[in-house]
């Protein structure tokens, strides 16, 4: 038939992000196929679009995709380079394999306890703030990773950044070609 569309049609104008979600988050290292160090230009042609581009006097940056719910931060202090990350409830993305905005606040610190063998001896490693009055965050120092809950302990947004070392050095991850499956 003319015109019809096989589901195994391949529809290579689709931007990045929504042939392959849901993307994994990797602490450390970044988001689906996004890595840290990477440029901005990088990463709008990795999302398929440009993005807003927000500014700041101190020189820093940030590539939104609010339609998404995904958040790029670049500082100007490490050249320009990706450095954090952040998804808001909704974006399509697994962290230890699964899908985590379901989890509730005491759901997250199981999983964190179990993905990286925190355990009640060393729970200091895990920071539970309150925020302000709407807002709960557990944030995870080891693994640069923070979890925003509302007041009512729903999984609100997912903030992470690179791994800084023992001498205030950030730990870039390694990049190779598998991370860029679809460029030349």
């Amino acid at each position: 038939m003319p015109g019809k569309v096989s589901k195994f049609t391949k529809r290579s104008k689709e931007p990045a992000h929504k042939q392959a979600y849901p993307w994994p988050i990797v602490p450390g290292s970044g988001l689906g196929p996004i890595r840290f160090g990477l440029s901005r230009e990088e990463v709008a042609k990795m999302m398929g679009e440009s993005g807003d581009l927000s500014f700041f006097e101190d020189g820093d940056f940030h590539l939104n995709y609010d339609h998404l719910g995904v958040f790029f931060f670049f500082p100007s202090d490490d050249n320009g380079k990706l450095t954090g990350i952040e998804v808001d409830r909704g974006f399509s993305c697994t962290l230890w394999g699964r899908d985590v905005w379901h989890l509730g606040r005491k759901g997250i610190l199981r999983q964190l306890r179990a993905a990286h063998g925190h355990c009640e001896s060393n729970q200091e490693e895990l920071v539970v703030e309150i925020e302000d009055a709407l807002q709960v965050s557990v944030r995870d120092p080891s693994n640069a990773v923070t979890f925003y809950f509302d007041r009512s302990v729903i999984l609100q947004s997912i903030n992470w950044g690179v791994i800084v070392g023992p001498d205030d050095e950030i730990v870039w991850p390694s990049l190779t070609r598998e991370d860029f499956p679809n460029t030349n």
